[in-house]
């Protein structure tokens, strides 16, 4: 069973490995897919980040936190999770530490971003604006007897990347109809496919 779950996007600045990161120069901001080193990276750009994609449902059945794990910490710090860092997170009863789904920091050897979201999240980011809050699409995983269950981020094995699919809450008639319009001449060029892996993967104009 598929089911979308809601996630945030967290821009932290980077100095030390500067790899696959977002640069800024000026006021541009651009995906840097090669290796910089960090004297070249201060002198030829403003700064450096990375994408952090953190769970933001509150429910406990998405994204659970184990031992290994990479988590945002309050503090906008991250942090693996060892197996007293899980007793701690536990008995603390608190949801402010976010589990890391995926992120362009290769570092944490977590699954990364797919490249159309984090062009688009550049061009946003390029327009004055950025993109927060996202949704991610999840496979809902059952106990053979039934007694529990959690929903964990589809992953797509051939790039290790994490569809993530910008949401939006209000389009105009023109928008609806430009991206139902895109949407059919697609499918028809190339196969069916679902309205989710268009939006996701293949969405261009």
């Amino acid at each position: 069973m598929n089911t979308l779950k809601r996630i945030k996007i967290v821009l932290l600045e980077e100095k030390e490995r500067i790899e696959n990161c977002i640069v800024q120069d000026r006021n541009m901001f651009y995906h840097f897919q090669t290796f910089l080193t960090r004297d070249y990276a201060k002198i030829t750009y403003t700064n450096t980040y990375h994408i952090y994609v953190i769970s933001d449902e509150t429910d406990g059945s998405f994204c659970r936190i184990n031992a290994g794990d990479w988590v945002l910490l309050p503090n906008n710090t991250i942090k693996q999770m060892s197996h007293s860092d899980i007793l701690d997170y536990l008995n603390s009863g608190s949801t402010a530490t976010k589990k890391i789904i995926t992120s362009t920091n290769l570092t944490l050897k977590l699954p990364i971003p797919n490249q159309n979201f984090t062009d688009n999240y550049c061009i946003s980011k390029n327009k004055g604006s950025k993109i927060e809050n996202a949704l991610v699409e999840c496979d809902e995983i059952k106990l053979s007897d039934g007694s529990d269950f959690w929903f964990e981020p589809k992953i797509n094995y051939k790039d290790n990347s994490i569809a993530i699919i910008e949401e939006k809450n209000n389009w105009t008639r023109e928008e609806y109809l430009t991206d139902l319009q895109y949407y059919m001449e697609y499918c028809q060029r190339n196969g069916y496919v679902t309205p989710m892996d268009w939006l996701s993967k293949y969405k261009h104009y």
